[in-house]
């Protein structure tokens, strides 16, 4: 996705599952920490046991800690108190069903915190008043199931706010009201909000970025936002609007970025759209099977030709619609989803000469359509997931010789394939065959051209019918850092081609004839930090050949011939901190060869058949924080002795 730096800029930074992203900074004013006292070192270790992150500014003396993401049962009042051992700290995110506003006076030491995280369960919202004590506060993020009106009291206080996230968890009646007084307020993401409170937001003259997420609105709540002509950037997700109120934007003239998520959205609603000379950007959130928007409402992308990005969802627009297109000559970046588009469509997109990223994923396209799109010589991006192409329309990507990034399906022949080797200047390949039964004649010498191909840096190769001679020519890629293969006729004397992969960190092998004899040539890939393979062949003596680098942090297998004596490869992978291991025929003994990982934070064995005492083996995985168990397998009076022997573990079943 391609966006401008101020949607990056005001996007908030929380997910769906209110886990909280890092952001490390540097080269910040110093304020004269040293090295970390004995205190502040054991909080780093019991926050990096939970699995949280610590980073510290390495450009400054004494590398002093910056930033703390951090979640689980460890974080409340208490700790928060101990965080006055990190005076330098710019960053604070954490996830806590214990810190309540009381616990949130402790964070007024930290005077140096610009950014702050906080998604608590426990707390009302009056103790966010005691954050005014923090003079570089610019960007507040907080949600919680019991925030009340109490909260919006509080944050009205920090008028030193730029950005400010909010989740409501209920109606607490007009306290959008209290955010009149943070004049300096620039970005606001509002989740839930109700709708009647929206007038209010006509105080906040300064906003220039708003997000809305919240089901209650409609097109009545579009016209309250009227008095908000400083707005650049608006977004309005998961709403029931049919278009209706869209007539309200027309005196935001300095909009340049719309994003409007709804089912509900009509060719006469969206007709209403008026002329807004400075939008760039328009993200329609359209979702498959919309019954409301036709081709006739398409003509309405006619008065905004300054665009330059433009995603049409799943609108099910027909080539006759597509052809409204034409007048957008600053267009860039296209997302559209039909699959009613067809050959015409893709002429009239060929006249859209500045496109640089283009996503059909679940359009048609054919060999007769990619001769159109062959002529987009500006072209760095294609997506083409759902397409129906072959040799002839690889044939003509020949002139896109600008692509970065290509993903693409079909069903191809060896000779097809080397079409591939005029884009030389691919960072990122997908390739599907789609042949019924990889039954397709692709073993994989057309992919030689990958060879002269420097920059490209992730490959993904599906559906062929790759074999040990196809793969050799992967073997020079050195800069390549992810590949994912399926390889059913690839044999252990195949894998020989991973020698030459010294640059990979991630790797995924589907393979069907591999015993694992073979996997002895991982021991090459010294920056290996993930691994996945899968294959129906693996046996017990090949898997204990396995020579992965000591440095792995992620393993997964899928082996359902192995009976587990296999496994005993796995004792030297000490770096491990995620393994998932899929062997229904293996028992739970093998559990001896995992014991002595002291990074393990994440266990899956929900495809092995655990017993009562193979969970002792568990136990001594100190660090271990999750564990996924087959329910039908649950033990008894295991299960209650592993928590008491590592009470911080989430069992999964």
């Amino acid at each position: 996705m391609v966006s401008s730096g101020l949607a990056t800029r005001h996007r908030p930074r929380w997910n769906s599952l209110g886990t909280f992203a890092l952001v490390l900074l540097t080269g910040l004013p110093f304020a004269g920490a040293d090295d970390l006292t004995p205190a502040a070192d054991r909080v780093v270790a019991e926050i990096e046991d939970d699995g949280g992150v610590v980073a510290r500014d390495e450009s400054l003396p004494g590398r002093p800690v910056v930033s703390i993401s951090v979640s689980g049962p460890r974080v409340n009042n208490a700790f928060l108190i101990r965080l006055r051992h990190f005076p330098t700290l710019r960053e604070l995110s954490f996830s806590s069903q214990e810190v309540t506003d009381l616990g949130l006076s402790a964070l007024g030491s930290l005077r140096q915190l610009e950014v702050m995280r906080l998604r608590c369960d426990a707390v009302l919202g009056w103790g966010v008043s005691s954050l005014a004590r923090l003079p570089r506060l610019r960007t507040l993020e907080l949600a919680g199931s019991r925030l009340s009106r109490a909260c919006f009291d509080s944050i009205g206080k920090l008028p030193g706010l730029r950005e400010l996230t909010v989740e409501f968890s209920e109606n607490p009646g007009e306290s959008l009201s209290k955010l009149a007084g943070l004049e300096r307020l620039e970005s606001l993401t509002l989740l839930k909000a109700p709708d009647a409170d929206l007038a209010n937001l006509g105080r906040l003259t300064h906003l220039r970025s708003l997000t809305i997420d919240s089901p209650g609105l409609n097109d009545a709540s579009l016209r309250r936002l009227l008095p908000l002509a400083t707005l650049e950037d608006l977004e309005v997700r998961n709403a029931s609007l049919d278009g209706s109120g869209l007539e309200s934007l027309s005196r935001m003239e300095n909009l340049r970025q719309l994003t409007i998520g709804s089912d509900s959205l009509t060719d006469e609603g969206f007709r209403r759209m008026p002329e807004l000379p400075r939008l760039r950007s328009l993200n329609l959130v359209v979702p498959p099977r919309t019954r409301g928007l036709t081709d006739a409402a398409m003509s309405v992308l006619g008065r905004l030709p300054g665009l330059e990005s433009l995603d049409l969802g799943w609108w099910p627009v027909s080539d006759a619609g597509m052809n409204e297109l034409r007048g957008l000559k600053r267009l860039s970046r296209l997302v559209v989803h039909s699959p009613r588009l067809g050959e015409e469509g893709m002429r009239s997109l060929s006249s859209l000469t500045a496109l640089r990223s283009l996503d059909l994923t679940g359009v048609p396209v054919t060999d007769a359509g990619m001769a159109a799109l062959g002529r987009l010589a500006a072209l760095e991006e294609l997506r083409l997931a759902g397409a129906s192409i072959g040799d002839a329309g690889l044939a003509s990507l020949r002139g896109a010789s600008s692509l970065r990034t290509l993903h693409i399906n079909g069903e191809f022949s060896d000779r097809g394939l080397e079409a591939l080797g005029a884009l030389t200047h691919l960072a990122d390949l997908a390739i599907e065959d789609d042949t019924p039964d990889a039954s397709g004649d692709a073993t994989g010498s057309g992919l030689a051209g990958l060879a002269g191909m420097p920059d490209l840096e992730s490959l993904a190769i599906s559906g062929l019918r790759l074999n040990d001679d196809g793969l050799k020519c992967l073997s020079g890629l050195s800069h390549l850092s992810t590949l994912s293969i399926q390889a059913p006729e690839l044999t252990d004397g195949g894998l020989a081609f991973l020698d030459g992969l010294t640059g990979l960190r991630s790797l995924s092998l589907t393979v069907n004839k591999v015993k694992g004899q073979g996997l002895s040539h991982l021991r090459a890939l010294t920056e290996l930090r993930s691994l996945s393979v899968e294959g129906d062949a693996l046996e017990d003596e090949g898997l204990a050949r396995m020579a992965a680098p000591a440095g792995l942090q992620s393993f997964q297998l899928v082996a359902p011939a192995i009976e587990g004596e296999g496994l005993s490869s796995l004792s030297n992978l000490v770096g491990l901190r995620s393994l998932k291991l899929r062997a229904p025929k293996a028992r739970g003994a093998c559990l001896v060869h995992i014991r002595g990982m002291p990074e393990l934070r994440e266990l899956s064995l929900t495809g092995l058949r655990v017993e009562d005492e193979d969970l002792r083996q568990i136990e001594l995985i100190r660090g271990l924080r999750r564990l996924e168990l087959n329910a039908m397998d649950l033990p008894g009076d295991g299960l209650t002795r592993l928590h008491r022997a590592l009470p911080r573990l989430i069992i999964a079943l």
